[in-house]
């Protein structure tokens, strides 16, 4: 995804640029609660661009989907 960061820190938006259709609306609601370190250009906060990515993974031991289906 693409973000905007204010001045302030805060993300002002989000763009999703692909993913899990599942997993975007997780994303998104964790992505704008982060508060980032201000960028400076000339000693001045600036707002910025930035992309995150975000790496889902079931913990250790985790059965998916396809572990539980019968075998043939």
């Amino acid at each position: 995804m693409t973000c905007i960061v204010g001045r302030n820190g805060l993300v002002r938006s989000i763009e999703v640029k692909k993913g899990p259709p599942l997993l975007i609306t997780a994303s998104i609601d964790a992505v704008s609660q982060w508060k980032f370190k201000p960028m400076l250009l000339n000693g001045e906060a600036v707002e910025v661009e930035t992309t995150v990515v975000i790496d889902f993974r079931l913990p250790k031991g985790q059965k998916t989907a396809n572990d539980t289906k019968p075998h043939a």
